[in-house]
């Protein structure tokens, strides 16, 4: 192994303590989401001795924290990163003695969206303490995102200290009961609905259920957010059911039924957007004055704008994870998903009409270009919310209700193969 590797690292770890101190754990992945440059275990060996050799030689009580497989009995804690999703403990046998904690990542790119896995969490967590010859050490939580479902993440930090599996359904009726701050039955039967993987009729009935508790919670915040969240999730859920409707349109070439449900799918967004408008935790605004308010000047402001602007859609100059972390807020639906949507949908019209064939990569380009002016404006947009949540709520429930149990499921969605693709909102 190249001394200057250890050198390297011994002066990055100086650096790190003399500008935080220490507390002896220091945090190294040393080939996270990358393919080494060789997969001999000579060389891997190399690496990871020379990576802990820079940490004892600058502290010689150094305790190597990452979510890798590694070697160094005693001196190590592993994070078995998305342990509810992908344990790796069963695998590899505790990590062969290694201590390591249990980990729930949830999210990835902080996108929105109802879903968790309370059950497995319930569950394997107290598995994988008893363990003959188990090493777990601890729960920890992992996400990338944290500014959603809440709920997951009230319920996982209780793991740390409960010693048996509890009982779901009282715990979310008493989970409804704190959030809201009173008892009411249609807020506790929404969240019975919402607890474990559900249908979209589900979401769906507890969208209305919440509306029905509307009367005595209205004023409550965390009431509000969830009302919104859970009219995004409807409105969602009805959108991927209408683009299955528009691509058999497109497939028979139905012209008639592809317009009236790809201006459906536009309105919709419209839609969206108006409620996500009426919570700040759903303003693209917030989230754009806040990295403006870190910078110290005008150029700074420009540049942390765009930053902001370009994590939460392209994510690289040219694309390169577009969408990874996508956000449904005020602001980005109208502004960067709509546009993409009747840009898409416009081509595949004008294919139908005149006949010619629909060019995926010309579209594409076109989508770039949409993409590409979204992260480089520099429009203002509102930090505060606008309209009433419950009242907006209410008449899209009107409008929407009655097209939630005509569409298709939201596991057909997924099952489309082939035919003309584009991102999802």
């Amino acid at each position: 192994m190249d001394y200057m590797y250890i050198c390297d690292h011994v002066s990055l770890c100086v650096q790190v303590i003399a500008e935080f101190g220490t507390d002896h754990v220091y945090n190294c992945d040393t080939f996270n989401e990358m393919v080494p440059s060789s997969g001999e275990l000579d060389y891997l060996s190399a690496v990871g001795h020379a990576t802990f050799q820079a940490m004892i030689d600058i502290d010689p009580t150094a305790i190597w924290w990452l979510n890798l497989l590694v070697y160094f009995q005693g001196r190590m804690l592993v994070l078995d990163l998305q342990s509810e999703q992908h344990e790796q403990y069963t695998t590899y046998s505790s990590y062969f003695g290694q201590p390591f904690i249990w980990c729930m990542l949830h999210n990835f790119g902080g996108t929105l969206g109802l879903f968790g896995s309370m059950s497995i969490i319930n569950q394997k967590v107290f598995v994988a303490r008893a363990l003959p010859n188990g090493t777990m050490v601890g729960t920890g939580l992992t996400p990338e995102g944290i500014n959603q479902n809440y709920v997951i993440y009230d319920l996982m930090t209780e793991m740390s200290w409960r010693t048996e599996p509890t009982n779901l359904t009282q715990w979310v009726s008493a989970y409804a009961t704190r959030r809201y701050g009173e008892e009411n039955d249609d807020s506790n039967q929404a969240w019975d609905l919402l607890k474990a993987w559900f249908n979209v009729s589900d979401v769906a009935s507890a969208w209305y259920h919440l509306l029905t508790a509307s009367p005595h919670l209205e004023s409550v915040p965390t009431f509000q957010h969830d009302l919104v969240d859970v009219t995004r999730q409807v409105l969602q859920n009805l959108g991927t059911s209408l683009y299955v409707i528009i691509v058999d349109a497109y497939r028979s070439k139905n012209i008639s039924s592809f317009q009236n449900n790809a201006a459906l799918m536009l309105d919709l967004l419209t839609d969206l957007d108006n409620v996500l408008s009426s919570n700040r935790a759903f303003l693209l605004g917030t989230w754009l004055e806040s990295a403006k308010a870190l910078a110290t000047t005008p150029l700074e402001a420009q540049k942390y704008e765009y930053n902001a602007r370009n994590q939460i859609t392209l994510w690289g100059p040219n694309g390169e994870i577009r969408d990874y972390a996508n956000k449904q807020w005020a602001g980005v639906v109208i502004n960067y998903f709509r546009p993409r949507w009747e840009l898409f949908l416009g081509a595949l019209h004008t294919s139908l009409v005149t006949g010619v064939e629909f060019n995926q990569t010309e579209v594409n380009n076109q989508i770039f270009n949409v993409e590409l002016r979204f992260t480089l404006d520099q429009t203002i947009f509102p930090h505060l919310p606008k309209g009433n949540s419950v009242e907006i709520a209410w008449q899209l429930h009107q409008k929407w209700g009655g097209k939630l149990e005509s569409g298709p499921c939201w596991e057909q969605s997924w099952q489309q193969e082939g035919g003309p693709q584009v991102a999802l909102v």
